[in-house]
């Protein structure tokens, strides 16, 4: 009996070493994607003017304060440098609140109306890490995928001689449930835009209607990467478009991380450089 319980104790050690030894290694890992990465990650400050219009049979019932038709709107939301040149991926959605409301769906006693809301991004500045301001331009946006893509003025008198971090999203991988997964981010400037770091696993694999991972990651338009370095994708927000259509009170959405080679694939449309490279073939044929 004593011996089985020696065992048994023996056991629980090695299990409770091996789980600390990969904890250690885990975060040495971390750490190490955290100091590769996080200069690329920058805060963006974003001034848009917003026009709502309501449309469809009951619109005209719509009373909406001038205010609303028309207003300038200010956020700020975090971005991640996909090149030297100066290309942020962001999220759509943290920079512009027409992608709260537009395509919303009400009921009314007078039948549905659905809203519309046109953004036009007047002005754009990145805050790097060491609080160097670059002014830039929204350049792609894609309200279904909760996208945007920003380029940074690169020959504006405030970017001359700075050199930019960037995330290679070309050195990528696919992710399986339950892999480490690792996200940088960044605190306001309240905390002085500290650099901070998350892990966890990686909860699931959507496959359909289009590929997406569901991670845990504290903010949207932050990079995800794989214990080993890899890019997994960049973190975003996936709308309910049957609580868009059912006029829900509460804008249901998920958190989800589109895949990098997904990212690159739309990136390219503004740059050929983001395009796949083609896979390399064997020059040398066989002799017949």
């Amino acid at each position: 009996m004593k011996i089985q319980i020696k065992a048994l104790l023996i056991t629980l050690a090695l299990t409770a070493a091996s789980a600390f030894a990969s904890s250690e290694e885990m975060k040495a890992k971390a750490k190490k994607i955290l100091a590769d990465n996080q200069d690329a990650v920058v805060w963006l400050s974003v001034i848009s003017k917003q026009e709502v219009k309501a449309e469809g049979d009951a619109a005209a019932s719509v009373r909406m304060p001038d205010s609303a038709n028309t207003k300038d709107e200010k956020m700020e939301a975090l971005g991640t440098v996909i090149n030297s040149a100066g290309t942020i991926v962001t999220s759509l959605s943290s920079i512009s609140g027409a992608g709260q409301l537009d395509g919303r769906e009400v009921d009314t006693p007078k039948g549905k109306v659905k809203f519309r809301v046109k953004s036009e991004f007047k002005e754009i500045k990145v805050s790097l890490a060491d609080g160097t301001e670059l002014p830039a331009m929204m350049v792609l946006k894609d309200a279904d995928l909760d996208l945007a893509f920003i380029q940074v003025l690169m020959d504006s008198p405030e970017a001359k001689g700075v050199n930019l971090k960037a995330v290679d999203l070309s050195n990528n991988a696919e992710g399986s449930v339950l892999d480490d997964v690792i996200s940088i981010s960044r605190m306001n400037a309240e905390l002085s835009r500290l650099p901070i770091v998350f892990t966890g696993e990686l909860l699931g694999v959507v496959k359909k209607p289009r590929e997406y991972y569901l991670a845990p990651s504290p903010s949207r338009g932050v990079p995800v990467f794989l214990s080993d370095g890899k890019a997994l994708g960049i973190s975003l927000i996936l709308k309910s478009t049957a609580a868009l259509k059912a006029g829900s009170q509460s804008m249901q959405a998920q958190s989800v991380i589109l895949p990098a080679k997904d990212v690159l694939k739309i990136a390219s449309q503004i740059n050929p450089v983001f395009a796949p490279t083609p896979a390399k073939t064997d020059e040398k044929k066989a002799v017949e």
